[in-house]
């Protein structure tokens, strides 16, 4: 796939990279590699003078970029049918709506019966497209809007953490791949315990941060969360999480629990719903704590080259500190990209002859 590389200066926007390169908006049939987050892709599609369908990953990275817009439609589990079919007969000149995958399917339905054709007259940018591959496992419904997003005649997929993609519309549909390129050292510290002791290492590290106004937590298991509050007595604390582990931690007697982004406490636990798109800003800068308990669940492990990164790049205003602990798991199977692209070719040949077949 064909690279183009733009430069971007300190203190730039994406906007402003694109503009020196010669694009007005995002381009179309490009996956746009940010390399940085925070950069504004949302923003700038979000005004652009165009039509836009924004797919996002979760439910509070769209509610927070609506809540300030009446013009802007947040579609997701609790937006109707009816709703979205007003908001597209409305008089709005550009209309922007922004979904979650799973509700992507009540736009064309509303955009159906009124004989709307969305694949002309909208542009589609699908963000954070590597969460299409790493939610799969417990979001079914998330690849459904992949293959009507090639029916867009104007589309982008974007993220500053792309994982290596393949179908064959990118081939077909002649996509590039847009690669942002920082003219100045954009990279953070971060501090890595990796230790036999977790709960040890854990309390040790929050005893070290006992001064600290805003500590913020990233760990993806509300059993793990559990047991921290629990065996610390926590008090000012806040867990952030999916509807479900809301219910799940309130049956257990645990009052400080949000689906939805909240002003923050001391203590601040996050799970994989907050781990990218959304911005959190504080005036005081957090100190960032991102955990593995491989003795929990394999599934709390934090990928270095997608989730760490969108982790750090919540805090639009910088954070004090930032840091990882992990413990190890020996008989964890771990599979080398070799062994991985013969499952998959594997995989695509079987697809194949049963289509075939059928």
């Amino acid at each position: 796939m064909q690279t183009e590389e733009i430069k971007i200066h300190n203190g730039e926007w994406l906007t402003d990279a694109l503009k020196r390169q010669g694009y007005e908006n995002i381009p179309s049939n490009v996956i746009l590699d940010k390399t940085l987050t925070g950069l504004g892709a949302t923003h700038t599609e979000l005004h652009s003078n165009r039509n836009s369908i924004i797919i996002e990953p979760n439910v509070p990275v769209i509610i927070e970029k609506t809540k300030d817009n009446p013009d802007w439609l947040a579609v997701w589990e609790k937006c109707t049918p009816s709703k979205v079919e007003k908001y597209l007969q409305s008089t709005n000149k550009r209309k922007k709506l922004i979904c979650t995958p799973e509700s992507f399917s009540k736009i064309r339905k509303a955009a159906n019966k009124l004989n709307l054709n969305i694949y002309t007259d909208y542009f589609c940018l699908m963000d954070e497209c590597e969460k299409f591959i790493q939610d799969v496992d417990y979001r079914k419904r998330i690849t459904q809007p992949i293959y009507e997003f090639f029916q867009f005649q104007q589309k982008a997929l974007v993220s500053a953490t792309p994982l290596e993609m393949r179908h064959k519309e990118l081939v077909n549909q002649n996509f590039r791949i847009l690669k942002i390129v920082p003219e100045y050292d954009y990279r953070k510290n971060l501090e890595v315990i990796v230790t036999n002791s977790y709960d040890k290492t854990v309390k040790s590290k929050l005893d070290d941060l006992q001064d600290s106004p805003c500590v913020c937590i990233f760990i993806n298991s509300t059993n793990g969360i559990n047991k921290i509050i629990n065996t610390l007595n926590l008090a000012d604390y806040k867990v952030f999480c999916s509807n479900q582990s809301v219910k799940k931690l309130k049956e257990r007697e645990f009052d400080n629990v949000y689906e939805m982004l909240e002003p923050l406490a001391k203590y601040n636990f996050f799970t994989c719903r907050f781990f990218s798109a959304l911005d959190i800003k504080l005036k005081q800068k957090p100190d960032i704590l991102i955990l593995t308990d491989l003795n929990e669940a394999v599934y709390t492990m934090i990928d270095p080259f997608t989730e760490a990164i969108q982790i750090q790049g919540r805090f639009r205003n910088g954070f004090n500190s930032l840091t990882h602990i992990s413990n190890v798991k020996i008989d964890l199977d771990i599979m080398s990209k070799e062994a991985i692209d013969g499952m998959i070719e594997e995989f695509e040949t079987t697809h194949s002859d049963l289509k075939d077949r059928t």
